[in-house]
């Protein structure tokens, strides 16, 4: 989820049945559950409130990609 919005304050207005779509690719188990979307959503929305003013989510996006590159690269490494 965080590779496609990791500025939470994006996920958290991101459209609901692309969250879904998201959410149902990365775990195919989950299809029998629905609403994980509008969960997913609330959680972004109120941690996005939470940090407001204390932590500069513009850093934490850019930090969140470059973490999530870095495991992406040592996954291929490993191949």
């Amino acid at each position: 989820m965080l590779g496609r919005w990791p500025d939470i304050r994006l996920l958290a207005g991101a459209p609901t049945r692309h969250v879904d779509r998201r959410h149902r690719r990365a775990h195919p188990r989950c299809r029998r559950h629905p609403g994980p979307a509008e969960a997913i959503k609330t959680a972004a929305t109120g941690w996005a409130a939470f940090w407001d003013g204390h932590l500069d989510l513009d850093a934490l996006a850019v930090d969140v990609t470059e973490h999530l590159s870095d495991l992406t690269d040592d996954r291929c490494a490993r191949w």
